[in-house]
């Protein structure tokens, strides 16, 4: 499975969708205040299940936590310092090494890449490309979120 997601401005606030190759919507991610129990939701079209976000800015530990309909723990991911981050799915172990100098990360499980994002450039606009081996959407969720997160982590710093 194929997902393009329009990288927005990183303090946009909007929602974000992520699209097919005909520009159909897949999922949709709402941005939440900051106070709230849960910063972001999402919610898959496909299957028709909601995702919850909790976000930790300031931890590198557990930043992102992703929790299900039934507001439990699906998926945790963890930030490294530069290139190196994990996604935990509950007894899976994802490994995610990303390049040191452009936003392209490949996700690893047993030695085998799992999901790819890379950016691209369309005539619509900049995009996300995820390319999915498997058909895990938390996966893909947690791999943009990740990359969501350096970026604008990069311009903070």
């Amino acid at each position: 499975m194929v997902y393009y997601v329009k990288i927005n401005k990183i303090f946009d606030r909007s929602d974000v969708h992520f699209l097919n190759q005909k520009d159909e919507k897949l999922a949709t991610i709402k941005f939440n205040k900051v106070a709230d129990e849960f910063q972001l939701e999402a919610y898959n079209m496909i299957t028709a299940t909601k995702y919850y976000i909790k976000s930790n800015p300031f931890k590198l530990k557990s930043r992102f936590i992703i929790f299900n309909q039934d507001k439990k723990q699906i998926v945790k991911v963890t930030m490294g310092f530069k290139i190196l981050h994990n996604i935990i799915q509950s007894d899976d172990y994802y490994f995610v090494k990303s390049s040191f100098w452009k936003i392209r990360y490949n996700v690893y499980k047993n030695r085998k890449v799992t999901h790819h994002l890379s950016v691209i450039k369309n005539e619509n606009g900049r995009f996300f490309k995820i390319d999915a081996i498997n058909e895990d959407f938390s996966i893909s969720l947690a791999l943009f979120l990740l990359a969501h997160a350096v970026r604008s982590r990069s311009v903070l710093n």
